[in-house]
C-alpha cells in the first residue's frame, strides 16, 4: 500500500513495455531505450468543504480531482474562479454583504460532484474491455456523431456551458402578473412565456448586433428590459422611455453596481425568441453572464427587493 492507501503496482519490465506497445500500434517498431515508465492511476476526489466560511477559498483541481478524459478541468477551475471572483470583488467593495460568499460552495460543489460523476463514467465506458459494452459505445457514437443535437451536446458538455444556477439561492423568479390567474391556466403561460430561467447562463450571440458591446464593457449586474410585444394579451406597462428610465434609475441607486442596461424592443424577433419572452419583463445578469433575477412584469420595488434581500446589495441611494 502506498501513502494514499492504494495498492502498490509492481513496475513493468522493459520486455513487457515493448510488448504492450506492439499490440497497440500493430508496427513494427522497436523501442531501444526506455528511458522512464510508470503506471496511470485515476484519481477522483472532491473536497468536502470550498471555504472556511471566512478568509480560504479553494478553486479547480484544489476542490476536485478527475480523470483528463475530455479536457474539462481547465474549464471547471476558470468558471469556479470567476463564480469566486465577482462575489469577492463586491464585497471587499462594500457593495454587498458577506453572505453573498456563501453561495460560491453551494453553487460550484454541485457542479463538481456532476463533473467527476460524468467523467467517471466516460472513462470506464471509454476504456471498458467489455465487448458488449465496446458495441454499444461504438454503435451509439457512429450513429450520434453526425447529428447536430448530439454535436451540440458534447460541445456544451466539454465546454462546461451545460451547467446552470436554477436551484441557487440567487436565482428568483417573479411573475406577478398571473398569480391571479387559475393555476392550470397559470402554468400553460409559464411554460408558454419561459424558455430562460433565473439560473441559466446567457451570452452576447443571444442578442444580435448588440450583444457582444453589452456584454463586454463593464462588470457589474446587467439589466435586460423587454418591451414586450403589443399584441400579445395586453398593452406594455411602459413605454420604451420609462424603460430606459426605469434603468437609469436602477444604475443611480446601486451606485453603479447595476452597471448596465438595454431596452430589448419588440423587433428583435431573435432575442424575443431565444429568451422566451412574449410580455413585457426584466432580467437582471449576474457579472459571471448568469440570469439571477426574472420579473414580469418591469417593477422598481420588486427589483430593489430581489437586490436587497438575496443579492445582499448594501449600496442604495
Amino acid at each position: 500500500m502506498d501513502l494514499y492507501g492504494n495498492n502498490t503496482l509492481l513496475e513493468v519490465p522493459d520486455d513487457i513495455g515493448q510488448q504492450l506497445i506492439q499490440e497497440r500500434i500493430h508496427k513494427d517498431l522497436k523501442i531501444e531505450k526506455m528511458i522512464w515508465k510508470t503506471h496511470f492511476r485515476i484519481n477522483e476526489r472532491i473536497a468536502s468543504r470550498y471555504s472556511d466560511g471566512m478568509r480560504v477559498y479553494l478553486a479547480g483541481d484544489a476542490c476536485h480531482a478527475h480523470t483528463p478524459l475530455g479536457g474539462q478541468g481547465q474549464n471547471t477551475g476558470i468558471q469556479d474562479a470567476i463564480n469566486l471572483g465577482w462575489k469577492l470583488s463586491m464585497v471587499l467593495k462594500n457593495q454587498c454583504i458577506s453572505l453573498l460568499l456563501e453561495t460560491y460552495e453551494s453553487e460550484r460543489s454541485v457542479v463538481g460532484q456532476q463533473l467527476v460523476a460524468f467523467t467517471s463514467t466516460s472513462q470506464k465506458t471509454s476504456s471498458s474491455r467489455s465487448p458488449t459494452v465496446q458495441f454499444i459505445r461504438n454503435t451509439v457514437l457512429s450513429l450520434s456523431a453526425s447529428r447536430d443535437f448530439f454535436v451540440s451536446l458534447i460541445s456544451q458538455t466539454l465546454g462546461e456551458t451545460i451547467y446552470h444556477y436554477r436551484g441557487s439561492a440567487l436565482s428568483v423568479e417573479n411573475w406577478d402578473n398571473i398569480e391571479k390567474l387559475p393555476p392550470a391556466k397559470r402554468a400553460t403561460v409559464k411554460l408558454n412565456s419561459e424558455r430562460i430561467y433565473a439560473g441559466d447562463r446567457v451570452s452576447c450571440y443571444m442578442l444580435p448586433h448588440i450583444g457582444t458591446v453589452f456584454f463586454n464593457t463593464t462588470c457589474g449586474f446587467k439589466l435586460l428590459l423587454f418591451a414586450g410585444k403589443k399584441t400579445y394579451a395586453r398593452e406594455p406597462d411602459l413605454t420604451n422611455d420609462e424603460l430606459r428610465q426605469f434603468a437609469e434609475i436602477a444604475r443611480a441607486q446601486t451606485f453603479s453596481a447595476v452597471s448596465d442596461a438595454l431596452v430589448v424592443e419588440e423587433t428583435n424577433e431573435k432575442a424575443y425568441q431565444t429568451f422566451g419572452v412574449r410580455e413585457q419583463c426584466l432580467f437582471l445578469i449576474r457579472p459571471d453572464g448568469y440570469v439571477c433575477y426574472r420579473s414580469q412584469p418591469v417593477k422598481q420595488d420588486s427589483l430593489n427587493y430581489y437586490l436587497k434581500d438575496h443579492a445582499g446589495l448594501t449600496a442604495f441611494s
